[in-house]
């Protein structure tokens, strides 16, 4: 399937101009060169559900042009990269995907109310973009109780890496239902949920503090129910004391800004910036700005809110603890820590760094490291 109608396409500066072609769906292991420029298109990119059970990955390769940028501007109702697993063992090595190059994603979903613009949804799945990664636009809107959407998510033994900017401009999940359920927007979504797949999960974005990580203007909508929002969530499914093996983790090894999150609901709206629960880890390995958690003037007054820049429930969230000191942290929002085996770790350790907001712990803990600064108080 040829992706849509293309427009803009600049010729590719070296020779060999015949090897790449439009962009079209991705659906068998190979190697493939597309065009530089912008495709809009009601198709995926990569679609399919592996059934590989060797112990060799199918590759799938994806180079755009000059090394340039790939925009899509989708309808697809399934994302713009979906792969799913029938296998039920996570030591298959499945898909291999390699993208090299720049993605730039707009989608606009409407039928269907699990919204994923990336997902890898298990076994050993792999897919990695040696480039920059922007969502730029992103509605999932539908008429069903229950509705998730998500930018990068990865599952049950999958891996994503993104090695240099990862940028969400926009991502809005909206349930229009009359009827009550929960509605789920989350930036990236690290999750080891299935039982019959014990496999670690892992996405990390950026190289070094040099790549950006933006993510602002989440925000999730439940006409008749409750709204969660997430920067970032990692999560074993399991948010009680059952502690297993494997984890989901999620580095952010760039400079990250997440900020404008919100969640509307009828009868609760959470919103959180980092969030780790089960047995999820966080890393964050550069500067980090959070601000504008959540927005109660759009709520009436019945309505439970819980806004938390950071929180951990099962899982630990750790936040500068190489020790860097040149690393910013600037956090605005309180800092929770709950259950049993739950843990903020974070290091504050120059002028610029602040923390405003409040520190809560029931069954978890929070350690705080603050630098001696001449001339100054940590003062709360």
């Amino acid at each position: 399937v040829v992706l849509g109608v293309v427009c803009g396409l600049s010729l590719p500066v070296a020779v060999n101009a015949s090897d790449f072609i439009y962009a079209k769906t991705v659906t068998a292991p190979g190697e493939y060169n597309f065009h530089e420029g912008i495709v809009s298109t009601g198709d995926e990119l990569i679609s399919f559900n592996n059934s590989n059970t060797s112990g060799s990955p199918k590759n799938y390769i994806i180079n755009i042009e000059n090394a340039g940028e790939l925009k899509l501007d989708s309808t697809s109702p399934w994302g713009v990269i979906d792969v799913g697993s029938n296998n039920q063992k996570a030591n298959y090595a499945e898909a291999a995907i390699t993208i090299n190059g720049d993605l730039e994603i707009s989608n606009k979903i409407q039928n269907n109310n699990d919204g994923r613009i990336i997902s890898l949804m298990g076994g050993k799945n792999t897919l990695h973009i040696n480039g920059s990664l922007k969502i730029s636009d992103s509605v999932c809107s539908y008429g069903s109780a229950n509705l998730w959407h998500y930018g990068l998510k990865a599952n049950n033994g999958s891996e994503i890496i993104v090695r240099n900017d990862f940028i969400i401009n926009s991502l809005q999940a909206e349930s229009i239902s009359d009827s009550a359920g929960q509605t789920f927007a989350a930036g990236i979504y690290s999750d080891s949920d299935e039982r019959s797949k014990d496999a670690d999960v892992l996405i990390t974005v950026g190289t070094d503090n040099n790549d950006k990580i933006i993510l602002e203007n989440i925000k999730s909508t439940s006409k008749s129910g409750v709204a969660f929002t997430y920067g970032v969530l990692a999560t074993y499914g399991d948010t009680g004391n059952n502690k297993r093996e494997q984890t989901a983790t999620i580095n952010l090894n760039g400079s990250t800004v997440i900020r404008n999150l919100d969640a509307i609901g009828k009868s609760e709206a959470d919103v959180y910036a980092l969030a780790a629960e089960g047995n999820g880890v966080i890393n964050v390995n550069g500067d980090l700005l959070i601000e504008n958690i959540g927005d109660s003037s759009s709520l009436t007054a019945d309505v439970e809110r819980y806004y938390n820049a950071v929180v951990a429930a099962g899982g630990s969230v750790n936040i500068n603890v190489a020790g860097n000191a040149e690393n910013k942290i600037r956090i605005t929002g309180d800092l929770a820590s709950y259950m049993e085996n739950s843990a903020i770790n974070l290091h504050l350790l120059n002028r610029d760094s602040y923390l405003r907001g409040a520190s809560l712990t029931d069954g978890g803990s929070i350690n705080m490291t603050l630098a001696e600064l001449s001339g100054r108080c940590w003062t709360g």
